[in-house]
């Protein structure tokens, strides 16, 4: 079972024995209706258990209403939360049914779409007076529990799996939705997404928004290679932004990614919602919600963490601090070797948030400060992070940093546990 290479291992919680789960395809439904600003949602899970018998874990930040198990009920209060000691709200759901190892089931579960329980979450935002929504997936790594499982049964970032999802309003004038997965228009605002088997509990973009509230716009572009890319981009009226001047950047962060990098392996899209400041900034695969100021930025994470994709939650410093560096964006200070460690990695499978800190580049750094966090700074020259190869050299007079990668094809899985060897 080498899908599970990256699972954290089984552990006894509240008496039970909790193994990973490896999901094999969610279909889902969301049913909107607007007369009354209201959503419910049923989601079949389809997956398999790992290597262990044991109560499988996975999450989900609704409340669950009933569910199924095979055909059998089973009580919302037998699929509880559970502290794994991953740190605030990391916690997971188990199913306290004991299932065999390698076997295959399917959970069925109802419950209404509100706004998840997870830190800093939004839900279905109505405008006053209108049955018009502004809907967003809204992920974060900054905060647990914001990917998937915000809305959908999902396990962790360890895992792959395709998603199904129809999404239906009623009682609301005309909707658009915007993903980065493969939509079909069933008729008035419903709409069947079909996400790829590739992605990430993390990779997963999606927008709804009235008809009238928003302006889309699409170019096309050829990266360096011969790639032919679609750029699709929208705004709400509201924050004025130039959807062409939008595109063409995107074009050139495309570009110069692909030459700096490496081909992209999400292929020939791209999506964004482009944002004035102070709303949320967030990769996705080949897509992004960003303000125009942190564009260069979620563009360059289509390559470094959701084209190299943490294995774990507690792996994704790597990818914030090579992508914040790599795109320079401001902010960065050196820091005295009198300072007290930050712990980037707590060594914990169950952690779920990228912890903040401020990168260090040796062009800012004095001699003697640390040039990365203490597990890279061991490894820093010539080390390989997840099959690409960063090398950093630190000397007393003139500071240099080789900022350019292989254009090797990335591995999946970006871990912090490769640093090391």
């Amino acid at each position: 079972m080498s899908g599970f290479r990256h699972a954290p291992p089984p552990r006894a919680v509240a008496g039970l024995l909790s193994v990973p789960v490896m999901i094999d395809q969610i279909t889902a439904a969301f049913q909107i209706d607007g007369s009354t600003k209201s959503a419910s949602a049923t989601a079949q899970m389809a997956f398999t258990v790992g290597p262990h018998d044991g109560h499988p874990v996975f999450d989900l930040r609704q409340t669950i209403s009933s569910a199924t198990l095979d055909g059998v009920s089973v009580p919302p209060a037998g699929i509880a939360h559970h502290d794994f000691d991953g740190g605030p709200d990391a916690q997971m759901r188990v199913l306290e049914r004991w299932l065999t190892a390698g076997t295959s089931h399917v959970l069925a579960l109802s419950y209404s779409l509100g706004t998840p329980a997870s830190p800093n979450a939004r839900g279905l935002v109505w405008e006053a007076e209108s049955s018009r929504l502004s809907f967003d997936f809204f992920m974060s790594d900054l905060n647990p529990a914001r990917y998937l499982e915000a809305w959908l049964p999902s396990t962790a970032l360890w895992d792959r799996f395709p998603v199904t999802l129809e999404v239906q309003m009623a009682g609301a004038p005309a909707h658009v939705l915007l993903s980065n997965g493969a939509v079909t228009g069933l008729g008035a605002s419903h709409w069947s997404i079909s996400f790829p088997a590739s992605f990430a509990p993390c990779s997963h973009f999606l927008i709804i928004a009235a008809a009238d509230r928003i302006t889309q716009h699409s170019a096309a572009t050829v990266l360096p290679g011969g790639l032919a890319v679609t750029i699709d981009v929208a705004t709400r009226n509201s924050d004025g932004i130039d959807l062409v001047a939008g595109a063409a950047a995107i074009a050139g962060h495309l570009a110069a990614n692909t030459t700096g990098t490496g081909p992209c392996r999400h292929g020939g899209r791209h999506t964004a919602l482009l944002t004035a400041p102070g709303y949320h900034n967030m990769e996705y695969d080949a897509a992004t919600t960003t303000a125009n100021s942190a564009l260069a930025h979620e563009v360059f994470h289509s390559w470094w963490a959701r084209g190299l994709v943490p294995a774990q939650g507690q792996d994704g410093w790597l990818d914030e601090a090579w992508t914040t560096y790599m795109t320079g964006t401001p902010g960065a200070v050196p820091l005295d070797t009198s300072d007290p460690a930050v712990t980037m990695w707590p060594g914990n499978p169950w952690a779920r948030r990228t912890p903040t800190w401020t990168l260090v580049t040796p062009r800012d750094a004095r001699p003697g400060s640390r040039v990365t966090p203490d597990l890279l700074q061991r490894n820093a020259r010539g080390s390989i992070v997840g099959g690409v190869s960063v090398t950093a050299e630190l000397t007393e007079r003139k500071p240099k940093t080789k900022r350019k990668a292989t254009r090797a094809t990335p591995a999946r899985s970006l871990t912090t546990r490769r640093t090391r060897s």
